[in-house]
């Protein structure tokens, strides 16, 4: 069992991915790269010492923080134009130290925890948690996605919105250790709950969102970008927002931009059965229409989808910006590994129409 804050949900990552000693963790505030979270964060300013000590020296000006503009969009953002002189190797930089490092990264390690598992514990699949807060100036959002994003894992994520408490202007990545932050006991009693029972209790649905309702909130820092010289700034809720959906970017042969979240509503099975959160995004006034169905898994499944057996499927039909939760069927192979470890992974496949199918491991448990 093991629990880690900040650089301890990153070593913490790691270890739930390689060491079969460690079945059960709850990681808190984890990301990566480490580059990625030094320059969109505080830590800009150590980021930008090792640039000055460079030669030649890379600090290029700009209106960017720290004597530094590196000109790079978020995920989500539309492609930006190089404008600043000294971006592009700035980029090219920060490009191959994210490549160099990698073997020594959290998100190279996130999908063995359950996407692609080690031998060792395919069959018994781990049980992890993650916490992460809103508006986090130590370990950005984007970088928090980043990690969930390579391991499959937003069903296990639980978000805090310091936005909707009164400490909403504090930097939150310490919320779990920090008494100066309201959402303190609210995430103490879950790390206990969890460490104790291996559920992911909410303990506060005023401020905890179990699991996170919006992947796509993680695409954005939540504060104004470094890079326009602004300094971390944060709201109350409903001023605070969220992230601004993806655009499509003009790729072709995808229904206006339209594409489809998952989420895990409900990680207990009921009557042979679970809950589904299914979003659709994409242009105003289209629709996600298809068919859900979720598939049992095992070590072979989970490295050859085409392997899997599926239970009956479930139609969905609903316009953009809208959030429905599905009861979608379990897979009668589900059955024995439900009784016999309390718990199974599936996994859901969504296809729509005019978009990408979607597919998502899932963990159910029956108690």
């Amino acid at each position: 069992m093991y629990y880690g804050l900040s650089f301890g949900g990153i070593y913490g990552t790691m270890l739930m991915g390689t060491d079969p000693l460690f079945h059960q963790g709850l990681l808190n505030v984890p990301g990566g790269p480490i580059v990625d979270i030094a320059r969109l964060s505080g830590f800009r300013d150590g980021l930008a010492a090792q640039l000055k000590r460079s030669r030649p020296n890379l600090l290029n000006g700009g209106p960017g923080l720290e004597g530094f503009t590196e000109d790079l969009p978020l995920r989500n953002e539309p492609p930006e134009v190089i404008k600043h002189p000294g971006a592009f190797e700035l980029q090219e930089l920060f490009g191959s130290s994210n490549w160099y490092e990698r073997t020594g990264s959290p998100e190279t390690f996130a999908p063995r925890i359950r996407l692609r598992p080690d031998p060792a514990w395919a069959n018994n699949p781990k049980n992890v948690a993650f916490q992460t807060a809103y508006a986090d100036g130590t370990v950005p959002n984007p970088t928090a996605g980043t990690l969930y994003r390579a391991g499959d894992l937003f069903d296990r994520v639980v978000y805090y919105r310091n936005d909707k408490t009164p400490t909403f202007g504090n930097d939150p990545h310490g919320f779990l250790a920090d008494p100066s932050l309201a959402g303190r006991t609210a995430g103490e009693q879950q790390l206990g709950a969890f460490l104790s029972t291996g559920q992911i209790v909410n303990t506060n649905p005023a401020i905890l969102e179990v699991p996170i309702a919006d992947p796509n909130n993680l695409e954005c820092l939540h504060y104004a970008d470094p890079q326009t010289g602004q300094e971390q700034d944060r709201r109350p809720f409903p001023a605070s927002g969220e992230c601004p959906a993806a655009p499509p970017h003009g790729t072709p042969g995808r229904g206006a931009g339209l594409s489809l979240v998952l989420s895990h509503r409900d990680t207990h099975a009921a009557r042979g059965s679970t809950l589904i959160g299914v979003r659709c995004s994409g242009s105003a006034g289209a629709r996600c229409t298809g068919r859900i169905t979720l598939q049992t898994t095992d070590f072979r499944s989970r490295l050859q989808p085409g392997a899997a057996r599926a239970a009956r499927t479930v139609k969905f039909d609903l316009p953009v910006g809208q959030r429905r939760n599905l009861r979608v069927e379990l897979p009668r192979d589900t059955g024995p590994q439900l009784a016999k470890r309390h718990k199974a992974v599936v996994r859901a496949v969504a296809t729509v129409a005019a978009a990408p199918t979607v597919r998502k491991l899932l963990t159910v448990y029956d108690r």
